[in-house]
Parts: C-alpha cells; sequence; structure tokens
C-alpha cells in the first residue's frame, strides 16, 4: 500500500472525528495528529514522549491553557513538518509507540475537547511506563476505555431486494469465469491493522502475499494474496514461568508469542476456538489479536 505521510495523517485525522460537528474543533484535532509524524524518528523516548506532549499544543490553545513545557523546543519542527532528530529507533520503542497510537484511537469517539485532551496524555501511559516515571494523572480515569474488548459486530441479515433483472444471469456466470473466488470474510475477523491510518508513521508494511506463506520470512508477493489473516484457534500451549504462549490455528499455522514482548495472556485455554487475527505490526513484526483489545508481539513456527 503506497500512501504519503500526509494522506495517512490527514485520513486517521478525518476518521478520529465522526462525532464532530465543529469545524474548529475537527481542525485542531487534525493539526495534532498531523504533528505526530515529526515525532516519529526520535530514537530516545524521552524524546519522543516529550515531541507527544507538545503535538496536542493546538489543543491546548483551544482551551485557553497554558503552553506545555515541551512546546517551544519543537515548535520548527512542527513548523517545518520535518521529523525530529533522527537516529536507530529499536524494536522495543517502535512497539511502544505502536500501542500508544492504537490507544489513542480509542478517544476519538469522545467529543468533549477537555475529555479528549485528557484521554490524549492517558493514551500516552505506556511511554511513561517504560520510562519508569509516574502515571500521568489521568491515566486511571481512562483505564478502562483502553482494555474494552473489540468486539465485531454481527452481520445484519440482507435486505431482499426485489429489483428486476435486467441482465441475464449466465451473462454473470460467463463474466466471472476466470476470476478468482474472494476470501470469505470471517466473522470476528478484525482486518489488516488496527493502525490502518496512521501505520505508515510505524514503517509498517502492507505486503500482500499467499494465505499459506502469511508470516514466513520468505514469502513471495502476491496481488491477489491477503495482507493479514483469520482463523479459530484449536490448541494453546503456555509457558508456565513466562507466561508465553504458542497458538495453532485451524488452518494449521503455529505462532509463537516473542520473547521481548512484554504483554502477558489471560485468557489461558478459554480462546479455544476464538478467531484470532493476526496482521503487520511495526518494524517486521506480526501483531496476534483475540478481539480483547489487547495485541501480542508473535512470530510464524510453523
Amino acid at each position: 500500500m503506497s500512501v504519503t505521510r500526509f494522506s495517512l495523517a490527514a485520513a486517521l485525522a478525518l476518521a478520529a472525528l465522526p462525532l464532530m460537528a465543529a469545524a474548529a474543533l475537527a481542525d485542531n484535532r487534525e493539526q495534532v495528529l498531523l504533528r505526530l509524524p515529526s515525532c516519529s524518528n526520535a530514537a530516545d523516548q524521552r524524546q519522543y514522549l516529550d515531541c507527544y506532549y507538545a503535538a496536542v499544543q493546538p489543543l491546548r490553545t483551544e482551551l485557553g491553557l497554558a503552553a506545555a513545557p515541551q512546546a517551544a523546543a519543537y515548535a520548527p519542527y512542527f513548523a517545518a513538518g520535518t521529523p525530529a532528530p533522527t537516529g536507530g529507533v529499536s524494536q522495543q520503542a517502535l512497539n511502544t509507540r505502536e500501542e500508544v497510537l492504537l490507544r489513542l484511537t480509542r478517544c476519538a469517539s469522545i467529543g468533549d475537547t477537555r475529555q479528549y485532551l485528557d484521554c490524549y496524555y492517558a493514551a500516552g501511559q505506556p511511554l511513561r511506563a517504560e520510562l519508569g516515571l509516574a502515571p500521568a494523572p489521568q491515566a486511571a480515569s481512562y483505564a478502562p476505555l483502553f482494555s474494552l474488548a473489540q468486539v465485531a459486530p454481527r452481520p445484519a441479515a440482507p435486505a431482499a431486494d426485489n429489483r428486476p433483472n435486467l441482465v441475464p444471469q449466465n451473462a454473470y456466470a460467463m463474466a466471472s469465469t476466470d476470476r478468482t473466488p474472494s476470501q470469505t470474510h470471517l466473522a470476528g475477523d478484525q482486518g489488516p491493522t488496527g493502525l490502518k491510518w496512521i501505520g505508515g508513521f510505524l514503517g509498517i508494511k502492507f505486503v500482500k502475499v499467499a494465505p499459506e506463506q502469511f508470516g514466513l520470512k520468505n514469502a513471495k508477493p502476491d496481488p491477489a494474496g491477503v495482507d493479514h489473516i483469520a482463523a479459530h484457534v484449536s490448541k494453546i500451549s503456555i509457558n508456565r514461568d513466562s507466561g508465553s504462549f504458542i497458538v495453532t490455528l485451524d488452518n494449521g499455522q503455529v505462532w509463537k508469542q516473542v520473547m521481548n514482548d512484554d504483554a502477558r495472556q489471560h485468557w489461558s485455554k478459554k480462546i479455544l476456538g476464538t478467531v484470532a487475527t493476526i496482521a503487520y505490526g511495526a518494524g517486521l513484526t506480526f501483531n496476534l489479536s483475540v478481539g480483547e483489545g489487547i495485541v501480542y508481539k508473535v512470530e510464524r513456527t510453523s
């Protein structure tokens, strides 16, 4: 998927504002989201956190609040639209930033500007925890929002179509003879990524490959393939010491939680039969989710 940084940011900003009626309010939130790419290249996590706080300045101005302490230092980067000082960003840093941005998408349904600002600060809690900083004052209030399970809505029954057929049915059969049948959408499939609007900021790739090759290091691009997989969990084993897991899906694929992933499951064997979605993550990683609002880093073993 080839998308410019600007269009990704704009898409997130527009998608994050379905409940906004005031144009000025929408503009300020969009400005904040358009500023975030300037923070992406900061190698140091504290620097990234300061840039994250500075990026929200348009909302503080709208609310008549004093400028954030970090605002002046990062103003030149936001004004020029250039990234903050660059450096090698570790995979662990990318994982934490990805978690923050995933949490931030949960704030989109909040209409009140001050509450949205508080939610923005609360979304950055994974960064503060990694840096050993005290929780933000807003963290506890918004924790329930970030822990909500993402439950796929049940599809509504299709309405009867009583329109007359103006084209003979055999014409459709002839036209579709050479087409590959589209992949059946599995109920509970959460899609290619939880960051479909801002994935480009983190270097998330959307390379389609054959379903049976998804997750393999030697997978070859296939325009007719898939950019994620969804299947039922048929087997699970859990390491009693570390809490890490290995899941086997009913499509035969086996996925293991990576060693440096700090997320710990609490579902044990209760997820047998549950639909697991595995999609691309930041860098060259893969994310597994079972509909509980938590992303686990995994790698395919077979």
